[in-house]
């Protein structure tokens, strides 16, 4: 499903890295930076949340029972 909403952006290889979690790797930073400025993004009505992948990232701990739209 992440293919066909970033499509548009060239060939989006996505890799499981841990439970709900997914590096997602674009073929150009520009393709990237677009995807991280546009949105919000969304897959069946659930949100879906990116963040830049940084050397030394945690996974993300908040909760997702009220987010701000």
């Amino acid at each position: 499903m992440v293919k066909q909403l970033w499509g548009e952006f060239g060939d989006v290889d996505i890799r499981p890295a841990g439970e709900n979690l997914f590096l997602i790797q674009f073929p150009n930073s520009e393709a990237r930076d677009k995807v991280l400025e546009s949105g919000p993004w969304h897959i069946q009505n659930k949100p879906l949340i990116v963040r830049k992948w940084e050397p030394g990232l945690r996974t993300l701990d908040f909760n997702m029972a009220k987010l701000p739209i």
